[in-house]
């Protein structure tokens, strides 16, 4: 379970990326659209119709390619608030599953004669859980930084 929530959480991470790639990319094609919309206004002005004729194509093709980005945006938001449902799910069935002592992890949970001290209160369990859960969600993302940077340098 602990793992699913850190490959979750990655995911989101990744998912919050894609958002801000597609907002930057929409608000590209929005400032394209309005240079191409000027420059046909411009050259209506001047009497170049050719030239005004050619901004006003290009001008609703970008036009079309941000309705197509803000609806990318839109439908990747919805998944995003999916996906942090599923994730708050996970995060309380896990917190369930340590407050009653099951640790998710296939192995039973701790006896008694642990080296090092003895029995373990709840909470020291918790913590150590919680622990362990923080190493491997950074983990997770230092590998996932550095496969982006790999891919980012063609390795």
């Amino acid at each position: 379970m602990r793992s699913a929530v850190v490959e979750t959480r990655a995911a989101l991470t990744r998912l919050r990326d894609e958002i801000a790639g597609a907002r930057a990319s929409l608000a590209d094609e929005r400032r394209q659209a309005e240079d191409a919309e000027r420059r046909g206004r411009m050259a209506r002005e001047i009497a170049d119709g050719e030239t005004a004729a050619i901004a006003e194509r290009f001008a609703g093709r970008h036009v079309q390619r941000a309705e197509v980005l803000e609806r990318k945006v839109a439908v990747l938001m919805e998944e995003g608030v999916l996906l942090e449902r599923d994730l708050a799910e996970m995060i309380e069935q896990l917190d369930r599953a340590e407050r009653t002592g099951a640790t998710g992890s296939g192995e039973p949970p701790p006896a008694g004669g642990e080296a090092g001290g003895g029995v373990r209160t709840p909470a020291e369990e918790n913590e150590l859980l919680r622990a362990r859960m923080d190493r491997t969600a950074r983990e997770k993302a230092a590998e996932d930084q550095l496969a982006a940077l790999k891919r980012k340098l063609g390795r």
